[in-house]
C-alpha cells in the first residue's frame, strides 16, 4: 500500500482550507447544489466535545430520494430548506480527523465509524442527513447529540480491514 493511501486511512492527511457539500434548497433535482455543482464551504472546526470526520462513502437509498421529491414537505425536514438546506445522505462510512479532548478515552484519529441513522433527543426523532449534515459533503462535525441520544450511542465503530495477500 502507498504512503499516501495509508495517510488517508489513518485520518492524517491535511484538511483542506475548503471542502465540497451539496446542500438540497427544496423538492428536485435543481434545488441540489448551486447551478448543478457542490458548493465549498470553509472547513469545519470541532470543539472539546465534538468529532471531526471525513465522509469516506455514502450510499443514498429511498428515503433519500423521497427528500427530493417532498423537499420541504417532507415529515422528518424540520426546517425552511431555502434558508437552511438539507445535506442528504445517512448511509455512510465515516474516519475520524479530530478528537475533542473530552472524548480523547473512547475516540481516536483514524478510526473508521458508521451510525444508526434515527437519533432520538428529548423523545423526537432526527436524522443523520436531514438534520444533521449527511454524506452528501466531505467532512462533518458529530456531537454529543449523536454519541449520547436518549438510545444511547448512535456511532458503531467498524473494525480495520486487514489487507491479505492474494494467491497467483
Amino acid at each position: 500500500m502507498t504512503d499516501k493511501l495509508n495517510d488517508y486511512r489513518s485520518g492524517t492527511t491535511p484538511l483542506p482550507a475548503k471542502y465540497k457539500l451539496w446542500p438540497l434548497y427544496g423538492a428536485g433535482l435543481e434545488s441540489l447544489g448551486k447551478d448543478g455543482q457542490p458548493i465549498q464551504v470553509p472547513a469545519p472546526s470541532y470543539g472539546p466535545d465534538e468529532l471531526l470526520i471525513r465522509h469516506d462513502a455514502c450510499g443514498l437509498c429511498f428515503s433519500d430520494t423521497k427528500v427530493i421529491a417532498q423537499g420541504q414537505n417532507h415529515p422528518r425536514v424540520f426546517r425552511d430548506m431555502q434558508k437552511e438546506p438539507v445535506v442528504l445522505g445517512h448511509e455512510v462510512s465515516m474516519t475520524i480527523l479530530g478528537v475533542g479532548k473530552n472524548l480523547a478515552d473512547r475516540y481516536k484519529v483514524g478510526d473508521r465509524l458508521t451510525l444508526e441513522t434515527d437519533i432520538v433527543i428529548k423523545g423526537k426523532t432526527y436524522a443523520y442527513g436531514y438534520w444533521y449534515q449527511g454524506g452528501l459533503s466531505q467532512y462533518s462535525v458529530i456531537g454529543p447529540e449523536i454519541y449520547n441520544s436518549d438510545l444511547g450511542n448512535n456511532l458503531i465503530k467498524v473494525r480495520p480491514i486487514k489487507a491479505t495477500p492474494r494467491s497467483p
